[in-house]
């Protein structure tokens, strides 16, 4: 089985949604400095500027079971997650 996760860019921010996993919170709290990370509770979007991009997609493949990260061109597309 894969872990589905996908990301939408806005503005400076990229969003990823995930699956819950406390490893990976861990790993994204150790990889990216608090200026450059966010968590929404709201939504349960984690979002990285775009300067950790690629370290937050290298986090969701270590951690995330056969990770499958998929771009989404609306905010709409991050609901049907």
């Amino acid at each position: 089985m894969r872990d589905h996760c996908t990301y939408l860019e806005e503005g400076e921010w990229v969003h990823f949604a995930f699956p819950y996993n406390r490893n990976t919170v861990d790993a994204i709290k150790q990889s990216i400095p608090p200026e450059g990370r966010d968590y929404n509770p709201t939504t349960k979007w984690w979002s990285v500027t775009h300067e950790w991009f690629e370290v937050m997609c290298a986090v969701l493949n270590q951690t995330l079971s056969n990770c499958v990260i998929f771009e989404v061109h609306t905010e709409d597309g991050m609901d049907a997650q």
